[in-house]
C-alpha cells in the first residue's frame, strides 16, 4: 500500500508523531568566541557550518581567510607553536 503525494492524508515523515524521538541536529546551538566568531550569528543551515569553520581556520580551499599578516602563524601546526612556547616559558 503506498500513498501518493498529493493525498490528503499525506503527512512527511518530519510532522509524524514517533514512538521515539530523535535528534537531526538542525537545532543545535553554536556558540564562537575568537577570530571570525561573527560569522557564527544568527540563524544558520547546518550545512553551512563545517564551511565557516575551515574558512576560520584557514583549512581547505577557501583559504582567503589567511591571506593577512597572520597567514603563516595560522599555518604553524599546534605542535610547533606550542612547542615554541614552553620553550620560551622554561628556558
Amino acid at each position: 500500500m503506498t500513498i501518493g503525494l498529493m493525498t490528503k492524508d499525506f503527512r512527511f515523515p518530519a510532522v509524524s508523531k514517533l514512538s521515539s524521538e530523535t535528534h537531526g541536529g538542525d537545532d543545535v546551538g553554536i556558540f564562537a568566541r575568537g577570530p571570525w566568531a561573527h560569522l557564527y550569528s544568527g540563524v544558520l543551515e547546518q550545512h553551512t557550518i563545517p564551511h565557516i569553520m575551515a574558512y576560520a581556520s584557514c583549512v581547505g580551499e577557501g583559504r582567503t581567510a589567511c591571506s593577512g599578516a597572520f597567514s603563516t602563524l595560522a599555518n604553524l601546526s599546534l605542535p610547533v607553536i606550542l612547542g615554541a612556547l614552553f620553550s620560551l616559558l622554561y628556558l
